[in-house]
């Protein structure tokens, strides 16, 4: 009798390959110009997917024009636009694709979720309600992923206070803040999302002379904050420019076989070519 045979072969650490594309998350407090230092330092062509309020991307067009958009409030308009996303990448329209904000979908998929788990009497079950939150936001950023492009997502920073107190039924509850915490996001979700993005960044607003503002990515600091890079080794801090920390990222890779073939060949700031097609099936979100 025969031994089983493994339907699986290993690989040397030579032949690694990194990312290929950002999976970027960017926190930071309300109105330090994340918006702004996003979408207009981002590879290009952009999409962005906007789920804060509908003018919020305004003051961007101080910055850049070139850019797609869509505003969505619900899980459904949420999930074609990202159908969107993928046609443009497919047709090469799109380079980058950002979404803006996470804090901001974050209530209305609450909502959503709590009304679809009423009980028989139509009350409210929080048991029922956060994983079905966490199914579905965990199902986007998935989604995101899944793309062939870069992928960045924004969210508001805003210490609500509070650490992992016990909810009325004497159960541990996730903190509001803290290391690895993305804040205003619903139950386990604020602890678990930031783990599924291979970077993530605190972005800060600095007085670098009078009258001088300058934007910075702090790639990894002490406190509640919460920031960490697998691209990039230590605790910098770099301008807020995301081409720049694609740049960095791809710089600061081991020059091994496989990271050399990476940076060459996998991760690419330049523009996509000119689309070959129209898109195939017709979006139900209008792009703008």
């Amino acid at each position: 009798m025969t031994g089983l045979v493994a339907k699986m072969v290993p690989f040397s650490a030579d032949d690694m390959e990194g990312p290929k594309y950002l999976r970027l998350l960017v926190m930071g407090f309300n109105k330090v110009g994340k918006s702004c230092a996003v979408i207009s330092t981002a590879p290009k062509p952009v999409y962005v997917i906007n789920s804060d309020q509908p003018d919020a991307l305004e003051p961007v067009l101080r910055f850049d024009r070139t850019f797609k958009h869509n505003y969505i409030d619900s899980s459904q308009k949420m999930s074609d636009a990202i159908e969107v996303a993928r046609q443009l990448v497919k047709e090469e329209k799109v380079s980058t694709v950002v979404w803006d904000t996470l804090s901001g979908f974050s209530p209305n998929l609450e909502l959503e979720a709590f009304a679809s788990t009423l009980t028989g009497e139509g009350k409210e079950d929080g048991r029922r309600a956060w994983p079905v939150y966490r199914k579905f936001l965990r199902g986007f950023i998935g989604r995101l992923f899944k793309l062939k492009c870069h992928v960045v997502v924004v969210s508001h920073y805003l210490d609500v206070g509070g650490g992992g107190e016990d909810d009325k039924d004497g159960n541990k509850k996730v903190a509001k803040t803290g290391p690895g915490i993305v804040p205003m996001l619903g139950g386990a979700s604020r602890a678990e999302v930031g783990g599924m993005f291979q970077d993530v960044v605190f972005m800060e607003k600095r007085l670098t002379g009078p009258g001088v503002e300058k934007r910075f990515f702090v790639t990894g600091i002490d406190g509640v904050f919460g920031p960490g890079c697998r691209s990039m080794p230590g605790n910098m801090d770099l301008p807020a420019d995301v081409s720049e920390f694609l740049k960095r990222a791809i710089e600061g890779r081991l020059p091994s076989h496989g990271a050399t073939k990476t940076a060459t060949n996998g991760v690419s700031t330049k523009p996509p070519t000119a689309a070959r097609s129209t898109v195939a099936a017709k979006p139900m979100v209008k792009v703008v």
